[in-house]
C-alpha cells in the first residue's frame, strides 16, 4: 500500500540535494503533492534545482502517479497582455529573511486608481532629500491598507541609508526586519503587470497556507509591511520591458 504523507511531511527523494531542498522550502513547497501545483519550468528556475534534482523529482512524482503542472501559465499571460507590452513574473515567490530599511515618503490617502498621485509624491521626496544633501535607494510604495472599496493608506517615497528626522510634510519610517514573501516582476510599471504580480503572490500564499502579518484597527486591516520596490528610473532607463519591481509582504509566522 502506498504511504500517504501529511501536508507538512516531506516525501522528496532521499538523495535529493540539500540546495534543492532549500530551494523548494523557500518557495513554500514541502512535499510532492504541493510540487504538482507548479510546472517543470517554474521549478527549473529555482536557484538550487539542477537537471539531476529535476529528474529525481520527476521520477518521484511518476512513482506516485503524479506529475508537474502543464506549462500553460506563461502562454496564458502572453495571450492576455497587450501587444508590445511584454511582462514577466516567471520566478516563484519565496520566503526570505530581510533586514530593516529606513525610508522617507509622503503619507497619503488615495482613491483608486491612484497613479496620478505617485510622480508628484516621488518628486517631492526626491527634492526634499536633495536639499538636505541626502542620497536615496529604490522608489517604494508601502501599502498600509488595501480595502479597494475605500481610500488606500500608502507611503510613497524612497529607501534611505539611515534614519533621520521628518520635516516639511515628509515622513520617515522603517520597514521592519523579519520574514517576507517576495516576488520579482520584470516589465513596464504601467499596465496590469505589477497588479498581476500582486495577485500571483497572494494566490501562492493561499495555496501554501501562508498568512500575512496584519492587525485590525476600527474594523480595517492594516499591513505590517507590504511594499512594492521600483528599481528603475523611467527618466533615465528607456526600456520598460527591463524594469524590475519587487514585492515584499511580511508573513505572519515570523519565527
Amino acid at each position: 500500500m502506498e504511504k500517504r504523507t501529511t501536508p507538512t511531511e516531506s516525501d522528496f527523494p532521499p538523495k535529493l540535494s540539500q540546495p534543492a531542498r532549500r530551494a523548494l522550502a523557500g518557495a513554500g513547497i514541502q512535499n510532492l503533492h504541493q510540487l504538482t501545483r507548479f510546472s517543470q519550468g517554474e521549478i527549473r528556475r529555482l536557484h538550487g534545482i539542477g537537471p539531476k534534482g529535476l529528474a529525481q523529482l520527476r521520477s518521484a512524482l511518476a512513482e506516485r502517479g503524479l506529475s508537474f503542472q502543464k506549462e500553460n501559465r506563461q502562454a496564458h499571460m502572453k495571450q492576455t497582455e497587450k501587444p508590445g507590452r511584454k511582462t514577466s513574473t516567471d520566478a516563484l515567490p519565496k520566503i526570505e529573511r530581510r533586514p530593516a530599511h529606513s525610508y522617507a515618503a509622503v503619507r497619503m490617502q488615495v482613491p483608486l486608481p491612484f497613479g496620478k498621485y505617485l510622480q508628484p509624491a516621488w518628486a517631492k521626496v526626491d527634492d526634499w532629500l536633495a536639499r538636505q544633501g541626502l542620497s536615496h535607494g529604490p522608489a517604494i510604495i508601502r501599502y498600509w491598507t488595501t480595502d479597494m472599496s475605500a481610500k488606500l493608506d500608502i507611503d510613497v517615497g524612497f529607501v534611505t541609508d539611515h534614519a533621520f528626522p521628518a520635516s516639511q510634510g515628509i515622513v520617515t519610517d522603517v520597514l521592519p526586519s523579519g520574514r517576507y514573501a517576495t516576488l520579482v516582476h520584470i516589465g513596464p510599471y504601467q499596465g496590469k503587470g505589477v497588479y498581476k504580480a500582486n495577485v500571483a503572490i497572494i494566490e501562492w500564499a493561499k495555496t501554501n497556507g501562508i498568512g500575512w502579518k496584519t492587525s485590525t484597527i476600527d474594523g480595517v486591516e492594516w499591513w505590517d509591511s507590504r511594499v512594492e520596490w521600483y528599481f528603475n528610473d523611467p527618466a533615465t532607463d528607456k526600456d520598460p520591458k527591463k524594469y524590475k519591481t519587487e514585492l515584499t509582504f511580511r508573513v505572519a509566522d515570523d519565527s
